[in-house]
């Protein structure tokens, strides 16, 4: 088996994933389930980026007082 080779565009687009997965595994996991189910029910539902993807983890994971309705807020906008 050969050495392990890393390029530089590997470190710029990978490993800053990988940072983002270690903390917002849970948040990003529920967040693609939530949109696939709803997506499953949508003729076309909106693609979404790593920004928009970023951001709603974060307010998933420092909001302690979420709601139905805030949740169905942040759908309705990648459903309509």
């Amino acid at each position: 088996m050969g050495p392990v080779h890393v390029h530089i565009g590997d470190i710029q687009t990978s490993l800053p994933f990988k940072a983002f997965y270690d903390e917002y595994h849970n948040e990003l996991v529920a967040f693609i389930m939530a949109y696939q189910y709803c997506a499953a029910y949508e003729p076309s539902p909106r693609p979404y980026d790593f920004d928009y993807l970023q951001t709603v983890c974060v307010y998933l994971k420092k909001n302690a007082n979420l709601s139905v309705e805030s949740f169905f807020i942040l759908f309705k906008s990648l459903m309509h």
